[in-house]
């Protein structure tokens, strides 16, 4: 092929082989010229395809993707299919081969939707074929957003949605699309996605995994106060079916009170012992008293003095300190002894008091 340009040999292999080689698929995705945001096929290529989104100043980039093994591109449905179901890329397909590709536990976002791209969570893009899933990751600095008109169904994207975006570090948000799902950011603006057990929500408010009739789940047998609302407690008990869960209301015919896990009573919160720790510059600092829980410290110009608020790592993190002059972060807990020695894990309210 001696004097034939690079495009000839393209087309000459594309007609003698039925397929493209990666160097010559990069070849064409460079000379690609994206019309609108969405996914095109190559031709001659099954298992690949190209993918327009927005890159720098807002034009519009082609980007080679790759179908995951087994799997051919349908222009038609703008999506990954099995092979046979993609005219010209019939070929057989294993069982093993397909239950490796399998993901079973994300069956149920494909539902609906058996044939097309699904988000599972903020990080996690699902590829529903014959309404089984197929699970990839989004990489780093792009999320996987609604994008239903341009790409036929979810995608990964840059910088979208806002509410996958991290805007703080070190702070605990509850995942876009699966209430169940949780991310904190780190320093360098990614998250960090992280899961609560099956049948459980996030609450950001709380900061921990809560079963859906709003107390957390029970892991070890006894009574303990509600963190949000420590007028109420619940005791969990293990029976021959599972765990027993009953809720408690503290009474109200004695001014505010709270239930206090060490003594097992309701009691006046004012009365007990108040933190040893004191706001002195402004950050983040462990509690001195429990190494689940930080110090929040900020400077109020008005009053002219420190103002701190106390925090809870989600349940099985624990507070570490990354440095001292305060930046800290909610880590997975190795620390066995992590025991409070505080009165209780109830945070009593600013004012409550005076």
């Amino acid at each position: 092929m001696r004097g034939l340009s690079s495009t000839w040999v393209w087309i000459i292999q594309v007609l003698v082989t039925g397929s493209v080689t990666g160097s010559v698929t990069s070849s064409v995705t460079r000379r690609f010229e994206c019309p609108e945001a969405g996914n095109y096929s190559i031709r001659g290529s099954c298992g690949t395809f190209i993918e327009c989104v927005p890159g720098q100043g807002g034009v519009l980039e082609p980007l080679q993707r790759t179908c995951d093994t087994n799997l051919a591109f349908s222009p038609f449905l703008n999506t990954c299919l099995e092979e046979s179901l993609v005219k010209g890329c019939n070929k057989t397909m294993k069982g093993d081969e397909m239950k490796y590709l399998r993901k079973p536990s994300l069956d149920h976002i494909c539902y609906d939707a058996p044939n097309q791209y699904m988000c599972a969570n903020c990080k996690t893009l699902v590829n529903c074929v014959d309404g089984r899933a197929h699970a990839t990751q989004c990489n780093t600095g792009n999320f996987c957003y609604n994008y239903n008109n341009e790409f036929g169904g979810h995608v990964c994207y840059p910088g979208r949605p806002t509410q996958c975006l991290c805007q703080d570090s070190n702070v605990f948000y509850r995942d876009a699309y699966d209430q169940g799902a949780f991310f904190i950011c780190d320093e360098s603006g990614e998250n960090r996605m992280h899961q609560c057990p099956e049948g459980d929500w996030f609450d950001e408010k709380a900061v921990e995994c809560r079963s859906f009739s709003g107390l957390p789940r029970c892991t070890t047998p006894g009574t303990f106060a509600h963190a949000e609302d420590c007028t109420r407690y619940y005791s969990c008990i293990v029976t021959t079916h599972g765990w027993l869960q009953h809720e408690y209301q503290c009474p109200y015919d004695r001014g505010v009170l709270f239930y206090n896990e060490q003594t097992g009573s309701c009691e006046d919160p004012c009365f007990w012992e108040k933190p040893r720790f004191e706001c002195t510059q402004e950050g983040r600092f462990g509690d001195p008293t429990d190494c689940r829980r930080f110090y929040v410290c900020t400077w109020d110009a008005v009053a002219h003095k420190y103002r701190q608020v106390l925090r809870q790592c989600p349940s099985g993190f624990e507070w570490q300190q990354i440095v001292r002059n305060g930046s800290g972060r909610c880590t997975t807990m190795v620390t066995e002894d992590c025991i409070p020695v505080t009165n209780t894990r109830c945070i009593v309210p600013e004012g409550l008091c005076n």
